[in-house]
């Protein structure tokens, strides 16, 4: 699922390029649990969603100045997020027949940073196979992202 990312003033605050709401994931494709071609229907999903901005990956929280001169308190926590849907599913899930870790646009970010993660903490509970699709977006920063930012 996608949700924009943001990394600094102009992207959170003056020009936001990220959701700011928890919204459920539209009924298409992946979500369409009733299309006869959707290779997923029946299966369980736990929908990590996304709405800091921070890619799953954040745990940080900065000031930033408006346009009007007011701060805005930002907080980027999709870290611990995205921990606790992990440690969640876990607890409630044991054991699994086939495990797919996937995100689109910003979300893809989010199943690269966390892909590994999950299928190893899920190793030796999938009696199938295990997959990872980042679908829509390559990983690549750009330079002018500080590092620790997000």
């Amino acid at each position: 699922q996608g949700g924009g990312a943001c990394f600094d003033r102009i992207t959170t605050v003056i020009d936001p390029t990220c959701f700011t709401k928890i919204e459920p994931p539209s009924p298409y494709g992946v979500f369409n649990w009733s299309s006869p071609g959707n290779p997923y229907a029946g299966w369980t999903s736990v929908t990590v969603l996304m709405c800091s901005g921070d890619l799953h990956a954040g745990n940080v929280t900065h000031v930033y100045e408006d346009r009007n001169g007011q701060n805005v308190t930002v907080q980027q926590h999709g870290y611990w997020n995205a921990k606790s849907a992990l440690d969640w599913t876990l607890a409630e899930m044991p054991s699994l027949t086939s495990l797919v870790v996937s995100g689109c646009s910003a979300g893809s970010l989010g199943t690269q940073v966390w892909a590994r993660t999950v299928l190893n903490s899920f190793a030796g509970r999938v009696s199938g196979s295990t997959a990872a699709i980042a679908d829509s977006f390559v990983a690549i920063i750009p330079p002018q992202i500080p590092p620790g930012s997000l």
